[in-house]
């Protein structure tokens, strides 16, 4: 008995394998060896296809005075770009 061809957007095919995804997410502000090690021990797992790294726009406990909208948007600009040099 022969089983029926998978179609549709989605549809899983045989020699499909599984995708694990690892979310990092931090206030990165700034990046230290410390998130780099997480990282390196993430990786060495080899448990995961893709790990995303995800600093926060605003953290949640911070006690800081919140910056104008537009300093806000400046300063998460500025944590992307020390995530991607920390990669």
């Amino acid at each position: 008995m022969s089983t029926p061809a998978a179609t549709g957007l989605g549809a899983a095919t045989a020699t499909a394998t599984k995708s694990h995804i690892c979310i990092f997410g931090s206030s990165f502000s700034p990046p230290t060896l410390a998130h780099l090690s997480i990282l390196s021990s993430l990786i060495a797992t080899n448990a995961f296809t893709t790990i995303l790294v995800v600093p926060v726009y605003r953290h949640m406990y911070s006690s800081k005075r919140l910056p104008s909208p537009s300093d806000e948007s400046t300063l998460f600009a500025h944590k992307l770009k020390m995530c991607s040099l920390l990669l």
